[in-house]
């Protein structure tokens, strides 16, 4: 099984993948694992602060222009956006910004990668824990993926860039209601796992 998971940040993708690692040996594929490499190798910041919910939105300093080691991505920002060198971004705006540069060249950049994976293993169980594209979306409908939407109370889109919004509105297989704890959740998926036959 392939599953695809969508849904605002914060809603529980993260969560429900991880779950299905621990309880039922799924293995967790990110389209965006490769980016978060890259930006950290770039500005020589940690993987982990940049994953960091409680500072995503917040700009520091190692995330300044000038700090960047990839001089290309910094003259595609200079020119998109016209920003100062000096200027303090957050980890969400860089991640974005740097996302939006591979894909300016190459759609398929951080996909592929992915897609091999799961393609290099058909007898395991496979989850994708962010689905925010639609040629995303494709590969995986090209593996007869399954997709899960996330959906929690209080939650939306924290940004108006594509990545939080060009799936809004896209169809889902089921919708995952995440209005409880996290045990309540694991429940739902439970049953929902149950239903499709996998458990």
């Amino acid at each position: 099984m392939i599953l695809g998971l969508t849904g605002a940040a914060g809603s529980g993708k993260d969560t429900v993948a991880n779950y299905l690692v621990s309880a039922y040996g799924f293995k967790r594929h990110a389209f965006a694992d490769l980016l978060y490499e890259e930006v950290s190798a770039a500005f020589d910041v940690p993987f982990k602060v940049l994953a960091r919910r409680d500072t995503k939105e917040r700009p520091m300093d190692a995330l300044k222009l000038s700090r960047c080691h990839k001089a290309e991505f910094t003259a595609y920002l200079m020119a998109k956006e016209a920003p100062k060198l000096d200027a303090v971004f957050s980890p969400r705006y860089i991640l974005q910004r740097w996302g939006d540069f591979r894909r300016a060249k190459q759609p398929d950049y951080f996909v592929e990668p992915v897609i091999s994976d799961i393609r290099a293993e058909p007898q395991m169980n496979h989850v994708v824990s962010d689905m925010r594209f639609p040629n995303e979306h494709a590969a995986l409908m090209s593996l007869n993926a399954f997709f899960w939407r996330i959906e929690r109370t209080g939650i939306s889109s924290v940004s108006a860039h594509i990545s939080e919004t060009a799936l809004a509105e896209a169809v889902a297989d089921k919708t995952v209601f995440n209005h409880g704890t996290i045990h309540d959740l694991q429940r739902v998926v439970d049953r929902m796992l149950l239903d499709a036959e996998v458990a």
